[in-house]
């Protein structure tokens, strides 16, 4: 295994609600059960029902046989980020209930899909799964985030973002067949991901963004590339750590602080963003394209 890290140090969070995405294995699995034995009220959101479903049983279990502390609780959220209709219902459900929600973590995603797919709305798979269905995610629950005293969304990048070259012309989501390449998609969906970031907390300051990235570590995003090397990674027990720092650390700002490892492997310290993270410029094109695929906007 390619190096560990120190754990972050978790506050009680009894009372608190948090949403992560992706929560069913990996990074997101542990990240929701570091947060349910510090107490916190867990939402595993998962795209296919039964695994989900199996995720919510496990943590439930392990948390059970913390004989030491009590414990937080888990349920399962349906959410396939590859359908705006599907972002829209979960979106919809929680914030119907007038619940507070204090952490979003936007943590899901898929990586180099080999050849080039559609999402449900016809967008290009990885830009439209990895960045625009987590942003209509955090427009669409703005309403219950803004009811806690101190909501915060953690937008999960990668090391690779720092690789995203943005399209020289008019950008949109769908890409063309000839062009596709998985490695540079990739790239400039998680380079997107701060981005969009960014620009979320210049326009709605009163909920705290914040960037992470967990490093290189053995999980299923490495399904279609490189899953040979998985030996040289670090655990996901590791990764989590910078998602989990994002979404505590009491002296992160908004927009501008960025946890995760200096290089492949190790604890989260705070980084530098790739400067195309921070061009205001390009963020407002990625912005206008984001609302005219979508059909969502920021009231």
């Amino acid at each position: 295994m390619g190096g560990s890290a120190s754990k972050v140090a978790m506050p009680p969070l009894k009372g608190k609600t948090f949403v992560v995405t992706g929560a069913n294995s990996g990074i997101g699995y542990i990240t929701a059960l570091e947060l349910g034995k510090a107490e916190a009220c867990v939402v595993v959101c998962a795209r296919d029902v039964v695994r989900g479903q199996e995720a919510v049983a496990k943590l439930q279990i392990q948390i059970q046989l913390q004989k030491e502390a009590p414990a937080g609780t888990f349920e399962f959220g349906h959410l396939d980020l590859a359908s705006l209709a599907s972002v829209k219902t979960f979106a919809e459900s929680f914030t119907s209930a007038k619940r507070p929600l204090d952490v979003l973590i936007n943590n899901a995603g898929v990586m180099n899909v080999p050849t080039r797919e559609l999402t449900e709305d016809g967008l290009e798979m990885q830009l439209g799964t990895n960045c625009i269905g987590h942003w209509a995610l955090s427009i669409q629950l703005l309403p219950a985030l803004k009811l806690s005293p101190s909501p915060r969304i953690v937008n999960v990048s990668s090391i690779l973002a720092q690789n995203g070259i943005p399209p020289t012309g008019e950008i949109d989501f769908v890409r063309k067949p000839e062009t596709y390449n998985p490695d540079g998609i990739y790239a400039e969906s998680k380079l997107l991901n701060l981005i969009l970031n960014n620009e979320l907390a210049r326009r709605c300051p009163e909920v705290s963004c914040i960037g992470s990235h967990p490093g290189v570590c053995s999980t299923n995003l490495f399904k279609h590339k490189f899953g040979w090397a998985k030996f040289m990674m670090q655990s996901p027990a590791a990764g989590a750590q910078s998602p989990l720092r994002a979404a505590l650390d009491p002296a992160a700002v908004s927009g501008k602080s960025y946890f995760g490892p200096a290089g492949w492997y190790g604890g989260p310290t705070e980084l530098t963003m790739p400067p195309l993270a921070v061009d205001e410029e390009l963020a407002a094109r990625y912005w206008v394209a984001a609302e005219k695929a979508t059909g969502i906007s920021l009231l």
